[in-house]
């Protein structure tokens, strides 16, 4: 199914153990079309960090409650 990417700024990042921040961005690849990574923004948990995450961690969407999952766990996101 196609959506907006504009849909998903500001949704929470989830982790397995936690939330990991909000949608702050994407890094698109032009001539494929693809996204290369969402940027995070990490908000009070580490305070002015925006952190890079390959859509390969991406899980479900879920647009009602403006979650997007991640497999990975929060510390994950920062090695």
């Amino acid at each position: 199914m196609l959506r907006s990417i504009k849909e998903l700024f500001g949704d929470k990042l989830g982790a397995s153990d936690g939330e990991i921040g909000h949608v702050n961005d994407f890094y698109f690849d032009d001539q494929n079309w693809t996204i290369r990574c969402l940027v995070a923004d990490t908000g009070s948990w580490m305070l002015g960090r925006l952190v890079l995450i390959s859509p390969h961690a991406f899980g479900n969407l879920y647009p009602i409650v403006g979650t997007v999952e991640s497999r990975t766990i929060r510390t994950d996101a920062f090695e």
